[in-house]
């Protein structure tokens, strides 16, 4: 896959800050942009950098199916936005594989979304893992598993 120059220039900016080079990390893990529409993607984007956002659900089907590894706590990954220009770096601080109907309000809270209530949460998403499962093969359930991420910023 080839990826915008500019994440690669991004990374370097991040990695310019590190005094310290044993602290710095060998590199990015991910290279990955929010939701499945470019409306969807900039909203996300904007909740993120609005320090609204600090978690994101995915599937673990839908890392099989495009042959990525899952992240892990303490990876980076590089957000793009939809046309695949880097905007941001995260670190994940926190990983969990639960299934869908077990996500509580407490992570829905961090993934900041509508109003942040579970109802909101399950029925956004519901639609959005009902997208993905037929983009990969699967069919949703509240059994699905869900990868939940907890992350922070660390470079603009």
């Amino acid at each position: 896959m080839t990826y915008d120059p500019s994440i690669e220039q991004l990374w370097k900016r991040f990695s310019s800050n590190f005094k310290d080079k044993d602290d710095l990390p060998v590199s990015y893990q991910f290279v990955f942009r929010f939701g499945d529409t470019k409306e969807l993607c900039e909203e996300l984007m904007r909740l993120v950098l609005e320090r609204k956002k600090t978690a994101t659900a995915y599937s673990p089907w839908f890392f099989e199916h495009d042959r990525l590894p899952i992240p892990q706590a303490g990876d980076y990954s590089i957000v793009t936005d939809w046309e695949g220009t880097a905007r941001f770096i995260i670190r994940s601080l926190q990983t969990h594989i639960m299934p869908f109907v077990e996500v509580n309000e407490e992570f829905v809270r961090k993934e900041g979304e509508g109003d942040l209530s579970l109802a909101y949460w399950r029925k956004a998403h519901e639609a959005y893992f009902t997208r993905e499962c037929l983009r990969t093969g699967h069919i949703f359930s509240y059994q699905m598993p869900v990868f939940c991420e907890v992350f922070q910023v660390v470079y603009e």
